[in-house]
């Protein structure tokens, strides 16, 4: 009788193991593509939030090597703004390319040609990356912005002297 058991349990083992994935696992699999696909998503669209913060840093920087032409007295101010501003410019683009070449070699892994422990295992690998990279591209996005208003604060206190000069 308890070889009958052994084998009965035995043969079960296999058939649970051999059946694949269990809904339980299809669902955590799922869920899991699904808040990395959303996070793929917004890392993406910040791509093109940080592209225009890039062009925008790029005008201020050839705006204010003309603006340290014209104000030779306050260059000193000003290319402390465009050093900032540059180096923005410069984590922008790092961060850029760096999100960029991860989002173009990701690919989702497939619970039908990988097992179940692995699958997790990336896609928590790649939730983890994402997050990261959110919060890296959420600091560079804060700093070029943090450059931009300090450029535009030297800026306009430069033409508010020369609007008032002239009057």
């Amino acid at each position: 009788m308890k070889k009958f058991a052994f084998v009965f349990v035995a043969i079960l083992a296999l058939a649970i193991v051999g059946c694949g994935p269990s809904t339980e696992q299809k669902k955590m699999v799922a869920d899991l593509t699904s808040e990395v696909t959303s996070m793929v998503n917004d890392a993406t669209s910040s791509l093109g939030k940080m592209d225009d913060v890039a062009g925008k840093v790029a005008s201020a920087i050839t705006a204010g090597d003309s603006l340290k032409m014209k104000f030779p007295k306050d260059s000193i101010s000003i290319g402390s703004a465009l050093t900032q501003l540059k180096s923005a410019k410069d984590r922008l683009m790092s961060v850029n390319d760096n999100v960029s070449a991860w989002l173009k070699n990701f690919k989702t892994p497939d619970l039908a040609n990988m097992k179940f422990d692995k699958v997790v295992s990336n896609l928590k690998k790649n939730r983890d990356w994402l997050a990261t990279a959110a919060s890296e591209i959420q600091g560079t996005l804060d700093a070029a912005t943090t450059a931009l208003d300090g450029y535009k604060n030297i800026a306009s206190g430069l033409m508010s002297k020369v609007a008032a000069k002239k009057k």
